[in-house]
């Protein structure tokens, strides 16, 4: 006979198995950042990284 701890950690451990599951990498859009300061400056270096 089930009894609610039994159906409670059952149901917990269903919820587990389903938020553990391995997701799938999606590929980001390119992402393109007008900097206007000459190459090698302050801004630059801020740009790139």
């Amino acid at each position: 006979m089930l009894n609610r701890r039994r159906f409670l950690t059952s149901t917990a451990a269903g919820i587990a198995a389903l938020h553990f599951t391995p997701a799938f990498a999606q590929d980001a859009p390119q992402l393109q950042i007008f900097v206007p300061a000459a190459p090698g400056g302050g801004w630059d270096q801020t740009a790139r990284t």
